[in-house]
């Protein structure tokens, strides 16, 4: 979020919400104390970061407002080989700044939303299995590219 949302009674709406934000390529890496298939409740996951093992992005871009984010172009490596190429749209919402908007609206009572935060809008490639020393990088055309590296 390039600008606050402070609490106030009436919505914010999407072209308000598209105004205060950056968008940038990411990576989220998705990774907990359990075994996948363990059975914790959701306050253990809520607990745990819901999964939430680190978020590598690239540049945030100010002036994305010409792209169709939810129909951006997509391509991943994992060690250099192509798993998802020049894949088109993908994210299930359809358009990821609602995902924003939702965040918005849902905090406008409970403090707002304050500048400088972060908000992943949703996965446009799916869960990739990752393991150590491994070297993911994602691109999408029109908006940046991010790599990370998982040490020993």
């Amino acid at each position: 979020f390039r600008k606050a949302f402070p609490p106030r009674e009436t919505p914010y709406t999407r072209d308000e919400v598209a105004a205060g934000v950056e968008c940038c390529a990411a990576i989220e890496v998705v990774s907990g104390r359990f075994n996948l298939d363990a059975p914790v409740s959701n306050l253990e996951r809520l607990a745990d970061g819901i999964l939430n093992g680190g978020f590598v992005h690239d540049t945030p871009t100010p002036n994305w407002q010409h792209l169709d984010l939810g129909k951006l172009t997509v391509s991943m490596t994992i060690n250099g080989q192509t798993v998802i190429d020049k894949q088109e749209g993908g994210h299930p919402t359809g358009d990821p700044l609602n995902v924003a908007l939702v965040l918005v609206n849902l905090w406008r009572a409970k403090g707002g939303v304050r500048a400088g935060q972060f908000v992943t809008c949703g996965s446009f490639t799916g869960l990739k299995y990752i393991q150590p020393g491994d070297v993911c990088a994602i691109r999408f055309e029109g908006l940046g590219a991010a790599r990370v590296e998982f040490t020993v």
